[in-house]
């Protein structure tokens, strides 16, 4: 009788638990319909002055106020933005680092997958085969523009650029962007720069 007793208490141990683990935190339901390819931008809030080291970028001094960072999810845009909001991430890319003392307070996602590279307006010229010196360079530059044609948050970024303070190098590392991370004092003001940089596409804010 005993025995029975305790398997029973078992069963609803390992039950709740998995309840507990199914049960997903309100913002990260309100993303799993996206199924499809996307751009993003995160909408972040830093409460106070901090130095903060980003990686092999080094440390960058963040003023307090509010941060937009501008990526695409070509894998998925639930699988991407889940990320950001688990614990357990790991320090991977640059926004990671400044995750780590930021709020993720929105995100404006926009549900159209970049042009494929067959579709992308063509370049001029292409540089001759990779050699050494300036030739590897010019190459080197060729590629990094061509993958930017086409591409969404590069767009943003550009738009964004022109009315909010760029972080320099930040989330740049395979495009020809001066930036991928913007910084304003006023949430209400970002958030409408970031929506107006997406046109003429279709984007949401979600609230975190």
């Amino acid at each position: 009788m005993a025995s029975g007793k305790k398997d029973i208490s078992r069963l609803k141990h390992f039950a709740t638990k998995r309840v507990m683990m199914e049960v997903e935190p309100p913002s990260l339901a309100n993303l799993k319909n996206l199924t499809s390819k996307g751009s993003y931008v995160l909408i972040l809030e830093l409460p106070k002055k901090s130095f903060i080291t980003v990686g092999k970028l080094g440390i960058f001094m963040f003023l307090p106020g509010f941060y937009g960072y501008v990526g695409s999810a070509q894998g998925g845009l639930y699988r991407r933005l889940k990320r950001y909001l688990s614990s357990k991430r790991k320090k991977r890319w640059h926004i990671d680092y400044l995750l780590e003392e930021a709020y993720l307070k929105a995100i404006a996602i926009c549900e159209v997958p970049d042009l494929p590279a067959c579709a992308r307006p063509p370049l001029a010229s292409r540089p001759s085969k990779p050699g050494t010196g300036g030739q590897t360079v010019q190459a080197n530059a060729w590629r990094a523009s061509q993958w930017q044609a086409g591409r969404i948050e590069c767009s943003v970024a550009t738009k964004l650029h022109q009315t909010l303070s760029p972080i320099p190098g930040f989330g740049i590392s395979d495009c020809l962007c001066s930036s991928h991370l913007y910084y304003h004092p006023i949430e209400q003001f970002l958030k409408t720069e970031v929506l107006q940089a997406f046109m003429p596409y279709t984007c949401s804010i979600i609230e975190i």
